[in-house]
């Protein structure tokens, strides 16, 4: 039987002004970004069966209780780093009986982050091109290494980056929608793994005008034609034809026409 009064001694952590009878390690679990491990010395009853753990987020109060078993350390994941935690333990034995608590110890869970993803390239899956015209959704496949599932992706304002998919933690795929006043040109795309970990491709993908040109829900010929006819002019020219600018920098060029043959034909996301 455990011994009267909550004897369970577990060890004492060197805390400048404390004496805490559990100690306390911050480690960087696959899947969350806090972690608390706890460790206390056994009782020596030999009819000892085992410990519960309790703890909550205010002195004396206690709102979740774990049987841990006959351990004596044992880790405790997913808490908020922004608060301090309170625990004490209680010995039994087999036939049911339970010892008073051991003095309670207390600690706050620091944020520890884990290792970066890499972020090695980023493709629009329909035109497998860094174009993502303005408007509809797209789909995104980016490859790299350390993605874990669950991983957050953004592109910054104007682009909203749904559910990540990933695949052997070195290819992940999502959608995004592109609102119609998304800012041109070049995106950053960063992607953040639960355990904190964050990497970035930058450029990674450009946000251009719809290649519909002549805005009749087709990528053909007369979306060429417009390009050609406004060719090397520039904006306030009188032949400049903004819609004609895909990618919105003053100039009918080569970058234009790139954008426009990546999606020659293919069925557009919104029809203009």
């Amino acid at each position: 039987m455990p011994r009267a009064g909550g004897d369970i001694r577990p060890k004492v952590a060197a805390v400048a002004g404390f004496a805490l009878l559990v100690s306390f390690m911050f480690n960087a679990p696959l899947f969350s970004a806090t972690t608390i491990q706890l460790s206390w010395s056994p009782n020596s009853e030999p009819d000892l069966s085992g410990y519960r753990l309790r703890y909550g987020t205010s002195p004396g109060t206690y709102t979740q209780t774990i049987n841990v078993g006959n351990v004596t350390s044992y880790s405790i994941s997913g808490l908020d780093s922004s608060l301090t935690y309170y625990f004490v333990l209680h010995a039994y034995d087999g036939a049911g009986n339970v010892s008073l608590p051991s003095n309670e110890a207390s600690g706050k869970p620091s944020i520890v982050v884990g290792t970066a993803p890499t972020v090695a390239t980023a493709l629009e899956v329909a035109s497998g091109s860094v174009y993502i015209l303005q408007s509809g959704q797209h789909s995104v496949r980016v490859t790299g290494a350390n993605f874990q599932a669950g991983a957050v992706a953004s592109l910054g304002s104007g682009v909203t980056c749904g559910a990540t998919s990933v695949s052997g933690g070195d290819q992940l795929t999502f959608t995004v929608n592109v609102n119609s006043s998304a800012a041109l040109g070049p995106r950053t795309l960063t992607i953040s793994n639960p355990d904190n970990g964050s990497g970035n491709l930058s450029p990674a993908l450009v946000i251009a005008k719809t290649a519909d040109v002549t805005r009749d829900c087709l990528v053909d010929g007369s979306d060429l034609n417009a390009i050609s006819r406004a060719w090397i002019t520039m904006s306030g020219s009188p032949d400049y034809n903004a819609a004609a600018d895909l990618d919105g920098n003053g100039t009918i060029d080569g970058e234009d026409v790139a954008i426009f043959s990546r999606y020659f034909g293919l069925q557009l996301a919104v029809c203009p």
